[in-house]
């Protein structure tokens, strides 16, 4: 099936899938069907998209970051920027990772990680400030993620403390396979863009109602894909704050200097607005 095909047919239904808790904040907005980018040459392409619309409660879907949370109950919303490019490690929830296998964790989950044990713990608060500090706290940390089972209570647990893991794009395609002649990385980077504007309006939605709230919201961004939905945006911002943070996948802008760790600023903000810090310690 055409990648345009695919997300139209496949999406259409997307206002009735998502849980009834948040059928308030989406009402009457709809993912961007008509965008530029996916009634040109890319909509041509033969790309299922992942992770699905629909599916059992324990399973990987589009709606999982909000399964487990209300609108009521957000105090911070994590803004990455794409599901992970492989089927069975896109859950629904950004930065969760599915398939657990070995004991191998992401590049960009190892360092929100890092830096989550280093915010929580203070034996570990100094390190937080380069890749290879990784090592030092990565035989403990492992042993929290060896499992699927435990990953999906690390974020159920935080989604119980106010946070909503989300991507600018809810969906994406994977494009190692496709016979086509684009680079690989040029083609990756314009068919990611295609999902991230199908899913655009949805997300500025989502943002807007979240700020305009009397309760406190933070709102952490990691990366360029995340910030450019601040764009255009309008809205009242009443008890919010935002972090701006480079995307854990950039291990040297990630941590380049100065580097201030990005859940211990989300946490001071949270208590200045009257919030609850966050414990991210698995």
């Amino acid at each position: 099936m055409l990648l345009r095909e695919e997300m139209t047919k496949c999406y259409d239904q997307w206002a009735e899938s998502i849980p009834k808790a948040w059928h308030e904040t989406f009402r009457g907005v709809t993912p961007d069907k008509t965008g530029h980018a996916l009634g040109g040459p890319l909509g041509d392409l033969q790309l299922p998209t992942f992770p699905p619309l629909q599916a059992s409660e324990d399973e990987h879907h589009c709606f999982r970051a909000f399964q487990t949370i209300a609108p009521e109950q957000v105090q911070l919303i994590v803004v990455g920027q794409d599901p992970y490019p492989n089927r069975i490690q896109a859950t629904g929830r950004a930065f969760e990772q599915g398939s657990i296998v070995q004991s191998q964790v992401s590049p960009s989950l190892k360092r929100l990680l890092q830096s989550g044990i280093a915010c929580s713990r203070p034996a570990y608060q100094n390190r937080d400030t380069q890749y290879l500090e990784w090592s030092l706290i990565r035989e403990e940390m492992n042993d929290y993620f060896d499992s699927q089972d435990k990953m999906t209570r690390y974020f159920n647990n935080l989604a119980r403390q106010g946070v909503l893991s989300v991507n600018a794009a809810w969906t994406i395609s994977a494009v190692e396979d496709v016979g086509v002649e684009h680079g690989i990385l040029d083609l990756k980077g314009k068919v990611q863009k295609v999902h991230r504007d199908f899913w655009r309006p949805v997300m500025q939605r989502l943002i807007e109602k979240q700020a305009e709230r009397e309760a406190c919201t933070v709102f952490l961004f990691f990366g360029g894909a995340a910030r450019d939905l601040l764009c255009g945006l309008d809205g009242v911002w009443r008890n919010s704050a935002l972090v701006q943070h480079d995307h854990p996948s950039s291990r040297g802008l990630y941590f380049a200097k100065p580097h201030r760790n990005p859940f211990a600023l989300a946490n001071e903000f949270l208590v200045k607005l009257g919030g609850d810090p966050i414990d991210w310690s698995p």
